[in-house]
């Protein structure tokens, strides 16, 4: 499940520091890898327009995992 999270918050800081502010606002990914069911959610920081917090949550039947992030966009 770490291992699913990490790489799932890698791919949306490369997508935060690749694609324009319209296309990041409001994100909220839902994807299923074999039993477990991964949500992707970007936060913009209120603090600091340059700065998004990812949360990343992976769950299955029995366990659930939660990884935040914050990224800077650059």
């Amino acid at each position: 499940m770490l291992d699913i999270a990490k790489s799932k918050i890698e791919e949306t800081k490369f997508i935060i520091k690749n694609n324009s502010k319209d296309q990041i606002n409001n994100f909220n990914k839902k994807d299923k890898i074999n039993k477990f069911e991964i949500e992707t959610i970007i936060e913009k920081n209120k603090e600091n327009y340059q700065c998004y917090k990812v949360y990343v949550l992976v769950h299955n039947e029995k366990n659930n995992f939660k990884l935040e992030s914050y990224v800077f966009k650059q």
